[in-house]
This record gives C-alpha cells, structure tokens and sequence, in this order.
C-alpha cells in the first residue's frame, strides 16, 4: 500500500470552504479516470467521496479506500446483502441506499456527481438530522441544482452535475470515459482549458493494495544491476579467451623403418 504524503480534498474543503468550478472538475476527470481502469477490471468502488481523493505534495489526485470495492459478477456475500446499506450517506446512489446487490459502476458515478456538487457549493446534495433521512432523501428527493447555491457555477457544470445524480441510472454517464468526454468539452469551451486527453483503453490504474508503489522505482534498478553483471561476466569470459596461450603442438608416435619408436612433432 502506497503512503501518500498530502490531505484530501475534504480537507481542502474544509479549509477553503469549496473549490473553484475549474479544479473541482479536474479533480473529477483524474477521478473518473481511476474509475475507467476499475471498470474495465470489473470492479466497483462504492464508497465514492471527497474523503478518498488523496493529493500529492505534487497536486496529483490518487482515489484510495478500496475497503468496499466489489468485483461484478463475484460472491460478496461476506460484504454485499440486499436490504444492507454500505457506503457513505452523503454521497450514496438510490440503488446503493436500498441495500440492492444489483450495482454497477454507474452506482460510483451518481457518488462521484455528489462529491462535484459538494466541492463546487461547499455542502452536500442532501443533508439531514440523521444517516437515515440523508439516504432517505436520495432514494426519493430530487437534489437542488448547484447554482441555487452558488450562482457562479456556469450552466454546463449543473448540467453535468444534475445528469450525474439523476435517479435512474440509466439516465446517468454510462461509463467514466462518457463523463471525461463531457468534462473536457466543458473545460474546452468555459474554462478555456484542454483536459480531453484521454486514450480508450489505457487509463492510469488505481493503486493496487498488494505491490507497493515504490516497487516503480525499485523494478528498473534490479534490471539496470542485471545487464551490468552481465556486461561484466561477458567482457570477464572476452578477456580470457584472448589471454589464452596458443595450444601445444601435438605429439605422435612414428614407426620408423630401423623399427625404433621416435617422437616427432607434427606441424
């Protein structure tokens, strides 16, 4: 497991209060990008939110947590129960609030819409006096646009953001790479910035929670020490072979005609 040295973005939140529209919509499209990687794994992450967006001393944005992850298709019957609620109140699907075993990445995507609309208006879709009322509000209430909070979030982004929370999910970005698209296009045209750089099939992974990521680093140096000794053994054994002596002449035995035995060197 990586240790990454940074906060979150909840904590950015915390600090500032909410992040500026341009930002929270990268932070979602490196996001989504994780996501992408888990979906062509078959893997759902399900507990989707500001707390599991770590940020590097570098400004990368890592999506950690996968203490909730489940494979689609696989027994999770340690885990998964229908009529059981898993996750997060604040940011959890309709379908995931219900306890329904029947989920799929579109579930993290209607999480990945709330935790947008909490980092651009610095409050949640939904907030009530208790973890029941909250889910039940997403289960049935329809959520505020984000601009009734905070007017300064350009029309597109609430469009997005309302299309990510939509009840239904097939009414939602059916993939991350749908919702990239949409990010890059809005990027692209309000905020004047090139964010469309996503290849179809090669998504970042999300980090793995068997190697450690510092085996990155500690692969090439193994293979680099490799080619060394070999280089050394080869120019050792190059180095023999031309410092060995030329071989004795070879001795043999002729019968001469007086009959004696005489040695002679052949040529």
């Amino acid at each position: 497991m990586e240790y990454i040295e940074g906060g979150s973005v909840k904590d950015i939140i915390n600090k500032d209060g909410k992040i500026p529209e341009d930002r929270a919509l990268e932070i979602v499209y490196d996001i989504a990008q994780g996501l992408q990687h888990a979906f062509q794994k078959h893997l759902i992450h399900r507990d989707v939110k500001p707390d599991n967006f770590m940020v590097t001393k570098e400004g990368i944005i890592k999506l950690c947590d996968l203490g909730l992850a489940k494979i689609l298709g696989g027994d999770d019957a340690s885990q998964t129960q229908v009529g059981t609620f898993m996750g997060t109140p604040y940011y959890t699907s309709p379908e995931q609030a219900k306890g329904s075993s029947e989920i799929d990445i579109r579930s993290d995507l209607y999480s990945l819409g709330a935790s947008l609309f909490h980092m651009v208006t610095g409050r949640h879709p939904f907030e009530g006096s208790s973890p029941i009322s909250v889910i039940t509000m997403h289960i049935n209430d329809k959520p505020p646009l984000a601009n009734t909070i905070n007017s300064a979030i350009s029309k597109p982004t609430v469009q997005l953001i309302d299309k990510l929370l939509a009840k239904d999910p097939a009414a939602r970005y059916q993939t991350p790479l749908e919702l990239m698209d949409a990010i890059g296009e809005i990027l692209k045209k309000t905020h004047k910035k090139n964010k469309s750089l996503r290849v179809s099939q090669q998504m970042p992974a999300v980090e793995s929670e068997h190697e450690p990521a510092g085996l990155n680093l500690v692969k090439p140096i193994i293979v680099g020490l490799g080619a060394i000794i070999v280089a050394m053994v080869l120019f050792t054994v190059f180095k023999q072979i031309k410092t060995k002596k030329e071989p004795e002449p070879e001795t043999k035995n002729v019968v001469l005609d007086s009959g004696l035995l005489k040695s002679f060197n052949i040529d």
